[in-house]
Parts: structure tokens; C-alpha cells; sequence
């Protein structure tokens, strides 16, 4: 049995209605880890509001970045260009089928 297999995936209502609410707009996530030898789980959680990047500017160059180097760990050279361009082009993007998108990250 995979680690996969063992997990169990539960929605916190209180994170789902945060995330809808227009002034907190909360990307709140927690994880507890239960153990046979450990008799109190551990439980991290943390909450990060989705506007901060729109606050920080600066972010935006980070993150795609952070995108192309992800990009390029797993297609080639011209592939990883191709979804790069695609994704900043919101129109186009959107005008691209669920299909055809997924078929580039296919090498």
C-alpha cells in the first residue's frame, strides 16, 4: 500500500467559506499526521491571503521564475516556452481546450 493510499483528504468548512469571503480571500491548508508510536498527532496549518500578491508586485517576477524552472524540469526546451507563452496570454489560453492544453505537458 502506497503512501497515497493512506490518506485521507477532509474539507475544513471554515477554510472553504474564508476563501469565498472578498476581504479575507484566505488560501488557508492544514496537515495533521497520525502515528501508531506518537499519541498526539502533529497538526500544521497555515494561511495565506491571495491578495498579498497582488500587494507585492515584485512577486509576479518570482513566480514565473519559479514557473519556467518547474516547466523545465519535466519537457523540453521549446515545449516548456510554448506553455509559458500560452499561460500569459489570457485569451488565448481560455480559447484553448482542456485537451490541447494537457497535450503539452506530454513529452
Amino acid at each position: 500500500m502506497c503512501l497515497r493510499d493512506k490518506m485521507v483528504i477532509v474539507e475544513d468548512p471554515v477554510y472553504t467559506r474564508e476563501y469565498l469571503e472578498a476581504d479575507k480571500r484566505s488560501i488557508a491548508n492544514a496537515i495533521q499526521c497520525f502515528s501508531r508510536m506518537v499519541r498526539a498527532p502533529a497538526k500544521w496549518s497555515w494561511n495565506t491571503r491571495l491578495a498579498i500578491v497582488a500587494v507585492v508586485p515584485t512577486v509576479f517576477p518570482l513566480l514565473e521564475d519559479k514557473f519556467k524552472a518547474n516547466l523545465a524540469r519535466d519537457s523540453h526546451a521549446q515545449r516548456s516556452e510554448e506553455i509559458f507563452a500560452l499561460c500569459k496570454d489570457q485569451e488565448a489560453l481560455e480559447a484553448t481546450t482542456v485537451n490541447r492544453f494537457v497535450d503539452l505537458f506530454v513529452i
